[in-house]
């Protein structure tokens, strides 16, 4: 089940979660390879600010802007604290930061029967 969120809704969910994952991805031999790395995510409006990165997720976002930042569920009180928060969007390095533009974003948990 998934419940889409308006950009600006991010942070209602974000801010209590400790970190995310950055998933960037790049073409390997004619494939496609997928880089996750784990972050913490301050959170400016629709932009996303992540902690430093290492060398490849720059290569990747250098050949390939595309991103999702995904947010682990967590245990706690709060309606949709159990889902995943994942949001895609455009990302650009800048100094030691990712810069991620939201451009969707949902809250998801995996179905039930």
């Amino acid at each position: 089940m998934s419940v889409r969120l308006e950009s600006d809704r991010v942070a209602d969910y974000a801010n209590r979660r400790p970190f995310a994952y950055v998933v960037s991805t790049a073409s390997d031999n004619g494939g496609i390879r997928a880089h996750v790395i784990a972050v913490v995510v301050t959170i400016n409006g629709e932009r996303l600010d992540c902690s430093r990165v290492g060398g490849t997720t720059r290569r990747n976002i250098a050949t390939n802007r595309n991103v999702t930042v995904v947010w682990p569920p967590i245990s706690g009180p709060e309606k949709y604290d159990d889902y995943t928060l994942i949001a895609d969007g455009q990302a650009h390095i800048e100094d030691d930061l990712v810069i991620v533009v939201i451009e969707a974003a949902i809250l998801h948990r995996p179905a039930t029967d």
